[in-house]
């Protein structure tokens, strides 16, 4: 059984996967060529997604002042780091 905050972030992920595809044509934007299901999507593009979702979600759960396009911060750094090393711990 996952624990709460991977299943969260893998429910985060397909969730932003499948309604990212349904409305990109809402947007002028053609939806991924032979879309694909979240199941059926490479391995490493669902493990990406995930542990995208993993670091907005420990993003938000700690509520540093992390800015998503201020990679050079401190404090993102160190939401990566900690990331990586749970991931590495796994």
């Amino acid at each position: 059984m996952q624990m709460a905050p991977e299943f969260f972030a893998e429910e985060l992920a397909k969730l932003f996967y499948n309604y990212r595809e349904l409305l990109a044509s809402d947007f002028g934007l053609q939806s991924s060529e032979g879309f694909h299901s979240w199941e059926e999507l490479l391995p490493d593009h669902r493990n990406l997604m995930v542990a995208t979702a993993r670091l907005v979600l420990l993003h938000l759960a700690t509520r540093q002042n992390v800015h998503a396009d201020d990679r050079n911060s401190t404090a993102f750094r160190q939401v990566a780091k900690a990331l990586a090393a749970t991931d590495e711990a796994a």
